[in-house]
């Protein structure tokens, strides 16, 4: 039968982990807890950490922002909250390949399609 990994490590910064078990995305926060910060169909494609680390971008079937301030809410699909932001989830669906921090605010996203965006957030 085949074996396959259970975690992948998509971004680090000082205090934080994003992992990913499939199609799941947790934080792993410095006291050593996960919690569920996004759920992609099909599996993520990366993570980033603000340089700041005000919050993660995740991509792949579009892209959520999840905020790393209290109260840290658990992520529920089609829940909307002040914890998360999600874009290009629902059609059309816009399939993210790459982020990039252009400067504080500022993120380029580069797209399956070839196109690119710049986000502010």
């Amino acid at each position: 039968m085949p074996s396959f990994p259970a975690e992948k490590i998509l971004a680090e910064s000082r205090n934080y982990a994003i992992i990913s078990e499939f199609e799941s995305v947790y934080l792993k926060r410095p006291d050593g807890t996960k919690l569920l910060i996004g759920d992609f169909y099909g599996d993520p494609k990366g993570a980033l950490i603000d340089r700041d680390e005000r919050f993660v971008i995740m991509y792949g079937c579009g892209l959520i922002v999840y905020y790393l301030r209290p109260p840290f809410e658990g992520y529920s699909y089609g829940l909307e909250t002040d914890q998360w932001n999600e874009f290009g989830r629902d059609e059309p669906v816009r399939w993210i390949e790459n982020v990039v921090q252009s400067d504080k605010n500022s993120f380029q996203l580069t797209c399956e399609s070839g196109e690119s965006d710049i986000i502010t957030i």
